[in-house]
């Protein structure tokens, strides 16, 4: 599903910054270049539907003039300029469209799109920016960021390309928040709350 995210003008990743990596490039180097990790960007077909789409609309999910369902057979999306590939268990977990500033200001600090996030990634984000408005304050990038890290769990799977079955690592889904352990005694640690598999599609 592509839903608008008007306010935000998604950025291509910028690369990562290696100034502050103590280390050799030969370190940084695969010894053999088929060991390196083969990228996939095919999300499959999607599994959503215009039933889906009227339920979510129900809920205040996103408004009606800002949604499309990719095409039939694509299995790569390629969204318009303004849109951006979201997952229905987004919503499930706190997601609304258009979104608050602070996600906006999440998504380039870790600089990540909604489509690496896992849907625990919302869950974390709802449940922190709920902590803040209950106790009267905006949700804060910095406050985030000292109690949560961005951690990757990479999906990978059997693909087979040119005839040769091979392993690839999907480039969606993958990314999660974690609180931060060793916050020390005098700091207040956000517990977690996470779910570990979700239905495919």
């Amino acid at each position: 599903m592509l839903a608008s995210a008007s306010a935000l003008e998604f950025e291509k990743l910028v690369e990562e910054d290696l100034g502050s990596v103590s280390t050799s490039v030969g370190d940084l180097i695969a010894a053999d270049s088929r060991d390196m990790a083969i990228k996939s960007w095919d999300f499959g077909p999607s599994s959503i539907t215009e039933e889906a789409i009227a339920e979510m609309l129900k809920e205040s999910c996103f408004p009606s003039s800002r949604v499309k369902i990719h095409p039939p057979g694509q299995t790569i999306p390629e969204p318009e300029e303004g849109y951006a590939v979201v997952f229905r268990d987004f919503f499930t977990c706190g997601l609304r469209l258009p979104y608050i500033p602070f996600l906006r200001r999440v998504l380039e600090t870790f600089n990540v799109q909604l489509h690496h996030l896992t849907p625990t990634a919302f869950l974390t984000l709802s449940k922190f920016c709920w902590a803040c408005v209950s106790y009267g304050a905006e949700p804060d990038v910095d406050t985030f960021c000292t109690y949560y890290e961005l951690q990757k769990q990479p999906k990978k799977k059997k693909e087979v390309r040119d005839g040769k079955e091979v392993e690839v690592t999907y480039q969606y889904g993958s990314c999660t928040f974690m609180s931060k352990r060793n916050q020390g005694v005098d700091r207040l640690e956000i517990s977690f709350c996470q779910k570990g598999k979700w239905d495919r599609g």
